[in-house]
């Protein structure tokens, strides 16, 4: 375990384990199983985001990609 950048607060704190490692591979497998379970993640083909420079709606990454790639806009908040 290490800190995700120099001062980060330990809460950000980053594993690294090898592929190969079986053990760490189940115990992931077993979080990302719990989470999916209790829906606590990001659908990011259907989420709703904001340019937060222009205010444009927009849905999903493909969406913010494109967005992006066009206007050079890369400020975005997710809302409900």
């Amino acid at each position: 375990v290490r800190p995700a950048y120099p001062g980060a607060p330990s809460a950000l704190d980053v594993a690294l384990f090898g592929v190969g490692d079986e053990v760490a591979m189940a115990q992931a497998r077993a979080v990302a199983a719990e989470a999916n379970a209790a829906r606590n993640f990001t659908d990011v083909a259907k989420f709703t985001l904001r340019c937060l420079v222009c205010q444009k709606g927009l849905v999903g990454q493909k969406d913010a990609v494109e967005h992006a790639k066009g206007t050079g806009h890369t400020n975005f908040a997710e809302y409900a």
